[in-house]
């Protein structure tokens, strides 16, 4: 639970603002969006097991770390080599792929056919809108909605070095 309010505090510093928020983001379909690859899965793929242990686990193996309440507090949390997600369930019976972090460059990102790790150069995903994060910092964000929910992904790299040094994704409902 401590490491999904790490996350979402985390990411509060490089969201955008609701005022003009379209121009500074980088808008997908929702076919491309749920396309999305995390280590090799796409997003569709990973919200399909419904956060539950033993489809997650025929999907990643084991993982390294898991906090499973899904009858009780509607969320569960896994960690691999690299990367980490979590679901939260509002209401009963309907679980959402709510956040994941990529944690090194092991693991690759694959948007509409573009793979990026950490470290690797912003130059690989061609022309983008790039944001400036709260905390001053560079970020590149993709969004689609979905209904009311607003799927954020977010690349945040090196002013310096165009480097991206952090990758995830988050929903707000």
């Amino acid at each position: 639970m401590k490491k999904i309010l790490i996350i979402t505090c985390l990411f509060s510093s490089c969201l955008v603002t609701a005022q003009g928020w379209k121009e500074r983001t980088n808008e997908l379909t929702e076919e491309d969006f749920y396309n999305i690859q995390l280590a090799g899965k796409s997003l569709q793929t990973i919200i399909d097991t419904q956060g539950q242990p033993k489809n997650v686990e025929a999907l990643f193996g084991k993982a390294l770390k898991q906090e499973v309440y899904l009858e009780s507090e509607g969320m569960a949390y896994y960690v691999y080599h690299g990367f980490g997600f979590s679901f939260w369930s509002q209401e009963p019976n309907k679980v959402d792929l709510s956040s994941f972090e990529i944690t090194n460059n092991r693991v690759s990102l694959v948007i509409k056919g573009v793979s990026i790790k950490i470290g690797d150069s912003i130059d690989k995903l061609g022309k983008v809108k790039q944001n400036t994060n709260r905390d001053g910092t560079k970020g590149i964000v993709y969004t689609t909605i979905d209904g009311i929910d607003y799927h954020f992904l977010y690349i945040d790299f090196d002013q310096q070095t165009k480097r991206t040094t952090e990758i995830g994704y988050i929903v707000q409902t």
